[in-house]
């Protein structure tokens, strides 16, 4: 039986470290939303229909589980509702603050509960095999989890409760080097229990891949745990294989699923550091590092250049396989080495990635591209019947970085070989994000804040004028600025549209060469910016005819800037000591001038709804 909010609460107060345990269980699974406030509000549910048993059983893969969740998310919801209603509000009511906090908490699991009730029963599965383990391990003793580096047997009693597969596995071996016969009862209770298990270890390894790091801590206890549970399971595998109580397709499959599963769990802290000049070293971290250490065939490393970065995540499996064995890319390949903590390390060394280029204002522009990993998995164990391999290919994702700054992982692909046999299901296409939980950042190496900031400061000192005009399309990646002009077929050749660079945040353009063609022109540095107006600059390329404006329309370049290289402009100074230039309302002698400040002041006055722009002008409508 689980243990309930009651004796959860009575344990912490009697143990500070079951206490900080909980937090810490609660904070990196639910983001501190759930605690033990709520958690009583949802024992009476799991307790009804005995759900606590239903939603940690491994029939997660049948036809009936949606209708299983869903009904759960709805005994869930009226309960929460009820209680609420019965019992927790009037207790908290004369706490203004602890009510407000019950109620935010309460609105975050509703939500939850009601974006996706699989989701959330898996989670609240893993929260209840945790809090077992640690009201198991605290309510006899006062003593610390086993050290994240304990890979040995496991010696306290809850992890012996938790580990089905270790138990499995023992049994497993003494039965069959006892010489009992395949169709014993037992044996063949001990081959469905593996394979509920492989599934739920498969299940649990696919929830944690999508979860956030949130340090080292009790995640890498767990990441210990689940790399000792997927070896047992691995070795119950081929010992059902031998004596043929699995197929061999079937243990072709589930094997290789459940040893791609373990590198690719971990793939999200890949990392490239750069050790000189055009020398790299790749590490690799993954589970099981004593049986994979004899199954990693090679690391293949290929060279991206930036239309397939763009294009990585949509590739398909033939698409992977060209893009793994074309030889226009400089790759290197070499075997793979596994030290005892799972990481593998290769060095490599590339003469021709594309260097550091300078423009004619005398810049510097760095160059980005990638570098993606092919991991290629083989066992031995797993061959199909007509002996070829099933070999998981696994597509790291690219590690995008600039000259000699800190990388940024984006994803991870997955494909399986076995997908392509006729009859077969292997891998479908698997994504795994970054830590940073985002698809690609415009900024590669800095944060979206710093990115913006950056972009803004070079607005400020650089071109105040076209910002506050509203001629800069803005935070656009190059993709959506090129679709932005090839989608649109009554912009004419020459067209251009001004946008912040992903890499360097400062201003540059796009301009549609031609109907099919459209060229990122370099950034303009800084160095630029500081001899020459960048209004000037505009003015003197010949090539760029039409400026396309952020609200879609586009006006001859002369036009469009005519008004900023006035000496108007140059005349006035900057309204306030920041740099920033709001945008000025004027009339047609150049004698009024009523800012973005004053109609705020009006705005705050009650009149400028009933104001039109002809009075704040100083004319009179009856002037005609």
């Amino acid at each position: 039986m689980w243990p309930t909010a009651k004796e959860l609460r009575s344990l912490c107060d009697n143990s500070p470290r079951a206490h900080r345990e909980l937090r810490s269980l609660y904070e990196r699974l639910w983001s501190g939303v759930l605690g033990l406030e709520l958690r009583q509000v949802i024992d009476p549910v799991l307790d009804y229909k005995d759900y606590a048993m239903t939603i940690v059983s491994p029939g997660l893969d049948e036809p009936d589980a949606p209708l299983r969740f869903g009904q759960f998310a709805a005994d869930f919801l009226r309960q929460v509702t009820d209680t609420l209603a019965e019992s927790q509000l009037p207790l908290l009511a004369g706490q203004s603050v602890e009510l407000d906090n019950y109620q935010r908490y309460r609105n975050c699991l509703l939500e939850r509960f009601e974006k996706s009730p699989m989701d959330f029963a898996l989670l609240m599965r893993d929260c209840l095999i945790r809090e077992q383990c640690i009201f198991q391990q605290f309510s006899s003793t006062d003593q610390p989890l086993p050290a994240d580096d304990d890979c040995g047997p496991p010696a306290s009693k809850q992890i012996r409760l938790q580990s089905d597969a270790r138990r499995d596995n023992i049994a497993l071996k003494m039965l069959l080097e006892t010489g009992i016969d395949s169709e014993a009862p037992r044996l063949q209770e001990l081959t469905s229990s593996i394979r509920s298990t492989c599934d739920t270890l498969l299940e649990r390894l696919s929830v944690r891949a999508k979860l956030k790091f949130v340090g080292k801590g009790v995640y890498e206890s767990e990441l210990a745990q689940l790399a000792r549970d997927a070896q047992d399971t691995l070795e119950s595998l081929q010992r059902l294989r031998d004596c043929q109580l699995l197929s061999a397709d079937e243990a072709a499959v589930t094997g290789m699923r459940l040893l791609a599963s373990c590198l690719v769990m971990n793939s999200q802290s890949d990392r490239v550091i750069k050790k000189g000049k055009a020398k790299y070293e790749l590490r690799l971290r993954h589970l099981c590092p004593h049986y994979l250490s004899q199954r990693l065939l090679t690391l293949r490393v290929a060279v991206l250049t930036e239309e397939l970065m763009q294009s990585l995540e949509t590739l398909n499996q033939e698409q992977l396989e060209k893009l793994h064995s074309e030889s226009g890319l400089e790759s290197r390949s070499g075997q793979c080495r596994s030290s005892a903590s799972g990481e593998v390390v290769l060095k490599m060394k590339f003469t021709s990635l594309p260097r550091e280029t300078s423009h004619s204002g005398g810049g510097v522009c760095h160059q980005k591209f990638a570098l993606v990993a092919f991991t290629e998995l083989d066992s031995n164990e797993f061959r199909l019947p007509d002996g070829a391999l099933s070999l998981a290919l696994c597509c790291s994702q690219p590690v995008v970085f600039i000259d000699s700054q800190k990388p940024a992982a984006t994803v991870t692909v997955l494909h399986d070989s076995l997908a392509a046999l006729p009859g077969r299901l292997g891998f479908e296409t698997e994504l795994v994000k970054s830590a940073n939980d985002v698809n690609k950042p415009p900024s590669l190496n800095k944060s979206l804040c710093d990115f913006v900031f950056a972009c803004l400061k070079h607005a400020k000192d650089f071109c105040p004028k076209l910002w506050s005009e509203g001629l800069v399309f803005g935070f656009a990646s190059k993709a959506a600025a090129a679709s932005k002009l090839l989608c649109q077929p009554n912009y004419p050749i020459g067209s251009f549209l001004l946008r912040f660079s992903e890499t360097t945040s400062y201003l540059s353009v796009t301009w549609k060469r031609s109907d099919s063609h459209v060229e990122a022109l370099e950034p303009f540095s800084p160095e630029e910016l500081k001899s020459s107006k960048l209004e000037q600059l505009l003015a003197g390329k010949a090539k760029l005819r039409y400026l396309v404006k952020p609200d879609g329309s586009h006006q001859a370049k002369d036009i469009a800037l005519r008004p900023l290289l006035q000496s108007g402009w140059s005349q006035r100074g900057r309204a306030s000591l920041d740099g920033y230039v709001p945008r000025a309302v004027l009339d047609q002698d150049d004698e009024s001038i009523i800012t973005e400040s004053d109609m705020s002041a009006l705005q705050l006055g009650g009149i400028a709804e009933e104001v039109t722009l002809r009075e704040l002008m100083g004319q009179d409508d009856s002037d005609g």
